[in-house]
């Protein structure tokens, strides 16, 4: 149990071994039915925070989310003045720790900091919370990992109706330009995906992408082309310069991209099959028989059951953003 700002914040009675509530006549509050702890709305709760019963709507969410370390996705995180507690009992955990291994510390040497670097994060906190809370670098191949082409999307929502939209929300598509910036020199850019509407007159689903402002882009005008280093480089100045915009976490990119892996890396590998077979056509076709070889090569090797079983295994890294 935890009081906080006169609510009371409970485990259920089974994960504290008991078969019911240890207090008697004491009305427990829910978060689901909890006023939001910025604005004081009543509506459904969008981010909270694990040990206290701090809440926030959705709106309150993009401005505020900021303040929260994220934990799970974009729902459960730890509020400020519980963070910096965490940090404090780090801290001391840490002074405690480098006291005792004073005397026999050995050297890492740069093989083993890669191996602990790319190891998994231990599940238990505060330390898995201070090494995922990190945020991940909006490089290419971290964006490359839950970026969702429009093909992508539609297929999606044919064959996985029931929860396409929790896949797609969370991940960065590719939409145009706003006609109107004119400090825009590229004609797409880079959104991350924030919620799924549908069109009453049209009945046509709507992605919510979150730019410098809210654009609701129907799913038939993503691109379904890959992005450019100048739309990343794009996307790294909307976040420095927008505060709605917010990178995201290393374990919330590395959750994402682990969710849309097999999805992305299917779809993939049909798209890379076709491209190469009108790269071995076109080689055949103008007689560059070393090129021929090269992409039929390729070809043979991304059709075996092996090769695309080895893609499918592997586990996405995310990049951890170098502060300068």
């Amino acid at each position: 149990m935890f009081d906080y700002q006169s609510y009371l914040k409970v485990h259920g009675p089974g994960y504290v071994g008991k078969t019911r509530p240890i207090i008697e006549g004491v009305k427990l509050c829910t978060r689901s039915g909890r006023s939001c702890s910025e604005c004081g709305t009543r509506t459904g709760v969008r981010l909270s925070c694990f040990c206290c019963a701090e809440v926030l709507c959705g709106d309150c969410r993009v401005s505020s989310a900021s303040e929260f370390a994220l934990v799970i996705g974009n729902k459960k995180g730890i509020c400020k003045r519980c963070w910096d507690l965490v940090l404090l009992e780090d801290q001391e955990s840490s002074s405690e720790n480098d006291i005792e291994s004073d005397d026999d510390s050995e050297e890492i040497t740069s093989d083993d900091a890669e191996s602990i670097g790319s190891s998994e994060a231990p599940t238990n906190l505060p330390c898995n919370i201070w090494k995922q809370n990190r945020f991940a670098s909006l490089v290419a191949d971290n964006i490359r990992l839950v970026y969702m082409k429009k093909s992508l999307v539609e297929e999606l929502m044919k064959e996985q109706p029931h929860c396409w939209k929790s896949k797609v929300i969370g991940s960065f598509v590719r939409v145009k330009t706003d006609p109107r910036d004119y400090s825009r020199t590229n004609y797409h850019q880079l959104a991350e995906v924030q919620g799924i509407l549908k069109e009453s007159s049209t009945s046509e689903f709507l992605v919510q992408v979150l730019t410098s402002n809210v654009t609701d882009t129907p799913v038939s005008q993503l691109s379904d082309c890959n992005f450019t280093e100048e739309e990343c480089e794009d996307l790294r100045q909307d976040v420095a310069n927008c505060r709605l915009l917010r990178k995201p976490t290393v374990f919330e990119l590395e959750h994402k991209a682990r969710e849309l892996h097999e999805d992305v890396t299917k779809h993939w590998i049909r798209k890379e099959l076709v491209r190469l077979q009108n790269c071995v056509d076109w080689a055949n076709e103008k007689g560059r028989r070393a090129e021929l070889d090269e992409y039929m090569e390729q070809r043979e090797l991304l059709k075996q059951a092996c090769e695309q079983e080895r893609l499918l295994k592997q586990v996405p890294q995310a990049i951890v953003e170098v502060m300068s």
